[in-house]
């Protein structure tokens, strides 16, 4: 079967009144030359604005994904502490860059040296963790030892782009009212570095959506938060899936919870 995407093109022929032959479009096309629709779905696009590619890139779903994500999501301030996974890929480089013109420091995290490089030089992120460095260690080491590093004031917003244990690493160093965004693709075995059934969130299916980090007195702050494998009777205030932390001073005493 056709590969399923975004594409954007123009109407060689057309049976619907909505659109005419000429007509630039941007939809759910897949990955072919041609493709056949009733016009679900399909909008209309204006090349005068930007050239047919831009929008399947920053005026298409990474873009949409991106913008709206952060800001209606996430709605960092000015001197937060913003952090992305997959900063080198089509979402996650745009939400760095908005949330630099937002007056935010903006953390990436990224898999290699050259990626890690065009985020930093090319992207103007103030840094970028490299979840591959580490003469051996594994990606979660790589990840709590940049955050220790590049985000000491620990992390107000983070964009989510890979789930699994990165984003487990993450929510230890975040703040209190911190906003996590979790697009779909946290859904994407494939993309999680390494498999640990034990810990953090594993959904089948996700959406942009926000978790609020509680901020009731006690809430432990950055490096001291823990997860728990959401048992209902674990003294854990639920957040969101399995992922879960202590709303008092006293920590989650089952031997599921770590710290």
């Amino acid at each position: 079967g056709t590969m399923r995407a975004y594409a954007a093109g123009h109407v060689e022929s057309s049976n619907n009144k909505t659109f005419k032959v000429g007509d630039a479009v941007q939809g759910l096309f897949g990955a072919q030359t041609y493709a056949v629709s009733n016009g679900d779905r399909v909008v209309k696009i204006d090349t005068a604005i930007a050239p047919l590619q831009r929008w399947v890139g920053g005026l298409g779903m990474p873009g949409w994904t991106a913008y709206f994500g952060l800001l209606e999501v996430g709605q960092p301030k000015e001197g937060e502490t913003v952090v992305v996974s997959g900063a080198a890929g089509a979402v996650g480089q745009t939400v760095g860059q908005v949330a630099r013109i937002k007056g935010c420091r903006v953390v990436g995290i990224a898999g290699g040296k050259a990626k890690c490089d065009f985020v930093v030089n090319e992207l103007k992120f103030d840094a970028c963790i490299d979840y591959k460095a580490g003469n051996g260690q594994d990606g979660a080491r790589a990840v709590r030892d940049g955050l220790k590093q590049h985000c000491p004031k620990g992390v107000d917003v983070y964009f989510d782009n890979v789930g699994g244990e990165i984003l487990d690493t993450v929510l230890t160093r975040i703040n209190r009212g911190a906003r996590t965004i979790a697009p779909p693709n946290t859904s994407i075995r494939a993309w999680w570095p390494r498999q640990t059934p034990s810990t953090g969130m594993r959904p089948a299916n996700a959406s942009i959506m926000r978790i609020d980090t509680p901020a009731s007195a006690g809430t432990p702050g950055p490096g001291e938060m823990h997860r728990c494998d959401g048992a209902s009777d674990c003294a854990c205030a639920t957040v969101n899936w399995s992922l879960r932390w202590t709303s008092t001073s006293a920590p989650c005493t089952r031997k599921a919870c770590t710290r």
